[in-house]
């Protein structure tokens, strides 16, 4: 058995990591992912804010996620369908990152859980924090073209992607 690092793991050593407490050290806190009810998919006032007012860069920066978006998620369903912690973790990192980018908490929420399974060696978790995941990116999609929509009147975006 490999971790997911792709290191040959040997026998017993997790659980005195995880004893030790040396995975939960290094993932992040729960409290880090939690999210208000009824939250919207992005924050478009502290993601234009957090770009500093600049409506262009945040476009751009949209038009970067919105089109990684299918390719991250087809790359989390293989990874989470074939057991690979390892690429499951890479793609959830990269997607909490990039909502992060965008001030969509609720994804990123969403990614982090799936992240921290990941890097806990919780494979049993991973399809049940995927479905939650993809399940945000799908609300976090309409509301990216609407930003993009929303700074260029008179373009249109958010072609649909096919996924895997």
């Amino acid at each position: 058995m490999r971790n997911v690092f792709g290191r040959p793991e040997k026998a017993g050593r997790r659980s005195r990591a995880v004893q030790r407490g040396i995975c939960q050290a290094a993932a992040p806190k729960a409290a880090d992912a939690s999210v208000e009810p009824g939250q919207a998919a992005l924050d478009r006032a502290r993601a234009l804010r957090s770009v500093g007012g600049d409506e262009e860069y945040l476009m751009e920066v949209a038009g970067i996620v919105q089109a990684a978006l299918p390719n991250l998620l087809c790359g989390l369903q293989q990874a989470v369908a074939g057991g690979d912690l390892r690429a499951a973790l890479r793609n959830a990192h990269l997607l909490t990152a990039a909502a992060f980018s965008v001030s969509a908490e609720r994804a990123r929420a969403a990614a982090l859980l799936l992240e921290t399974a990941a890097l806990r060696g919780d494979g049993s978790a991973l399809p049940g924090h995927a479905a939650a995941l993809e399940a945000e990116i799908a609300k976090l999609a309409p509301a990216l073209a609407e930003l993009e929509r929303s700074f260029s009147p008179g373009t249109s975006s958010g072609d649909s992607h096919e996924l895997c």
